[in-house]
């Protein structure tokens, strides 16, 4: 297994890593405020990959300016954890059950 870390461009990396995904991308962070990161994730479950995302229910993401339903009408699933009490602090992506991004 190969460890990379990743200390500059990081936007970039990321937008490799999704581009490249084949089958499956699974996203779960806090929050998502990357429209162009967004954009790919909506592309790549229009072309048929399976692509899901976690994220906290909070103004931060309602307010964010995404509108997550535009994942879901692209084929993509989303998956919102309740506010209240409970802060969800993990960041990470599973890319084709072989990349993990963190």
């Amino acid at each position: 297994m190969e460890t990379i870390a990743y200390f500059e461009n990081i936007p970039s990396h990321l937008e490799n890593i999704l581009n490249n995904a084949k089958s499956e991308i699974v996203v779960a962070v806090p929050w998502f405020t990357d429209r162009k990161l967004f954009a790919i994730l909506c592309q790549q479950a229009r072309k048929g990959l399976r692509v899901q995302l976690l994220f906290m229910d909070d103004d931060i993401n309602r307010n964010g300016g995404i509108s997550f339903q535009q994942l879901e009408e692209s084929g993509g699933d989303i998956f919102k954890v309740p506010e209240g009490g409970r802060l969800m602090h993990n960041k990470f992506a599973v890319i084709d059950h072989q990349t993990v991004v963190t």
